[in-house]
């Protein structure tokens, strides 16, 4: 049996960092689950229950794209909203196991002609033809909870050529995701690549038509996708630094960009009275703010991103825990890397003259003793996946790119199981692996 028709193609959304990609079986959508939108919306949030509806699949446009402007509107609306990836199906799923079926996370636009939205409620008839027109679901990369945890908080935000339209906190959902995944596990049996659009903020405005592109059609470009608040930063650091390993993760993790600038130790680069200006120790990573602020000591730097950007948290929310990743980071940090950086062993060569064996023998000499000593913290139970749970953090940071250091003079990683099994995991999230020395732009 064959089709009548040529079967569509299966719409789909990128994932961050890879070329896969995720097949879209329906996009779910929560109404209203903002109490400050509700309120703009007309409506008490306080008193309304939960109630969803649906685009269609090939609504999706991906990230980036222009959107012609639709027809049958004159009021036409961006809406930014989180967006959760179902990556294991169930029916009647419980509350506390819903956050075991969603695959990723990502941010979308929740597009609406807003006229046909208003009349259809006015009405008491279904949103279709306010909500689940063509290209109305512009989704950006998806981003797997292995790299980026659950965030239950955390900014959102949607800015409109630079002006900042949308704002708002995750935590402030009405309807947590938890609660979305059981209620709609209650009404569908949720299957992998089903999307939900979990609610927009206060501040819904109309999206502006560009000049006509021709006397039959208009053209809107999008909004930038909706992201935790963006800052310019510029990041001066050395592709094989372990401590620019470890800060590009942390940036790659928390979702930031940056502009790489790099500086050749061996050339004496970082001594010029310029980067001692920035940074007085002549040391890498600096990590440069908008404001022209200098913040320096990577794990200086990596605690200021926790606090100013804490989804995905690189630490646990419990003190013991807190305190147990920080102690697996510092082994590595203040037990190995000041004794083995660069400088040391220029030290070691240019006044004791140690030869290339020598400075082999001393490196090998602090990270196997830390190793061995590490290794055997992570026989403790709270280690997972990673250092600490399932999620990476601060501890990983350092594990990852000590172990990428250690090759320079072929440490191998195997003699330590759980710290190889470890950094294995780490290496095939694109969080690491676009942190790792060799794809750095200044790599030789």
């Amino acid at each position: 049996m064959g089709f009548v028709f040529e079967p569509a193609v299966t719409p789909s959304v990128a994932v961050a960092g890879s070329g896969d990609r995720i097949p879209v079986r329906r996009i779910f959508c929560i109404g209203r689950n903002y109490a400050a939108h509700a309120r703009e919306m007309g409506k008490d949030p306080d008193r309304d229950p939960p109630f969803f509806f649906l685009k269609p699949a090939d609504a999706v446009v991906e990230d980036g794209a222009t959107i012609p402007y639709p027809p049958q509107t004159e009021n036409f609306h961006y809406e930014a909203e989180l967006v959760a990836v179902i990556g294991t199906g169930g029916v009647n799923i419980p509350e506390d196991k819903a956050l075991d079926h969603v695959w990723g996370y990502g941010v979308g636009n929740d597009l609406t002609r807003r006229d046909l939205q208003l009349k259809a409620r006015e009405q008491g008839r279904p949103w279709d033809l306010g909500k689940g027109f063509d290209n109305s679901a512009p989704i950006a990369p998806i981003h797997p909870v292995s790299a980026v945890g659950h965030p239950s908080k955390g900014a959102i935000k949607l800015t409109v050529n630079g002006e900042v339209k949308q704002e708002a906190d995750l935590s402030e959902l009405i309807w947590s995701i938890p609660e979305m995944i059981s209620i709609l596990s209650q009404s569908f049996a949720l299957k992998p690549g089903d999307l939900i659009m979990t609610g927009t903020p206060a501040g819904v405005g109309p999206c502006s038509p560009a000049i006509p592109a021709s006397s039959r059609s208009r053209v809107w470009a999008p909004a930038p996708p909706i992201s935790a608040p963006r800052m310019s930063l510029k990041l001066h650091n050395f592709f094989r630094s372990s401590t620019s390993t470890r800060l590009r993760a942390a940036l790659n993790l928390k979702g930031l960009d940056y502009d790489y600038l790099a500086y050749a130790l061996r050339k004496g680069e970082t001594r010029t009275p310029e980067y001692l200006a920035k940074n007085p120790q002549g040391l890498v990573p600096s990590l440069e703010l908008e404001d022209g602020t200098i913040l320096i000591q990577s794990l200086s730097i990596i605690e200021w991103l926790e606090e100013t950007h804490p989804e995905p948290a690189l630490l646990p929310a419990d003190p013991l825990g807190r305190a147990r990743v920080r102690g697996l980071a510092y082994m590595i940090a203040c037990e190995i890397h000041p004794l083995n950086n660069l400088r040391v062993l220029f030290r070691l060569r240019d006044q004791f003259g140690a030869d290339e064996a020598a400075q082999k023998a001393w490196f090998t000499h602090w990270v196997a003793t830390t190793f061995d000593a590490l290794e055997e913290a992570l026989q403790d139970a709270r280690t997972g996946r990673y250092c600490h749970g399932d999620t990476p953090g601060l501890a990983d940071l350092c594990l990852y790119a000590q172990v990428w250091n250690n090759r320079r003079f072929d440490i191998p990683v195997a003699d330590w199981p759980t710290i190889a099994r470890i950094f294995a995991e780490l290496d095939a999230l694109p969080a690491f692996r676009d942190a790792a020395p060799p794809n750095q732009p200044d790599a030789a």
